[in-house]
């Protein structure tokens, strides 16, 4: 099972590559450890937070977060009451969708 991992992960850097070559931007997460967004600024977030009633435990799932320095506080998805939230990286947000003519 390690080798289709492992050939999995390498067809993904294959493909990130091929991007990369036609010039498009490929994001990639930043770890809240090693650097905050801007204060105010919408980013993508992973995070975790603890869920009570029939789930009772820990989850961990994505959203759109947006970091206030001045409080060392998240808003996530328009909302602030998270259980034990915790924001583990971010990424910026890609460029609004553009029709072409």
């Amino acid at each position: 099972m390690a080798n289709v991992k492992f050939n999995i992960s390498v067809s993904v850097e294959k493909m990130l590559e091929a991007f990369r070559q036609e010039g498009y931007t490929v994001q990639k997460w930043i770890p809240c450890s090693e650097q905050m967004p801007e204060s105010g600024e919408d980013v993508l977030v992973w995070f975790e937070y603890y869920r009570y009633g029939d789930y009772d435990g820990l989850c961990q799932t994505y959203g759109i977060g947006t970091y206030y320095a001045y409080q060392k506080n998240w808003l996530i998805n328009q909302s602030t009451g998270w259980n034990n939230l915790r924001v583990i990286a971010w990424m910026p947000l890609p460029d609004p969708y553009e029709e072409k003519e």
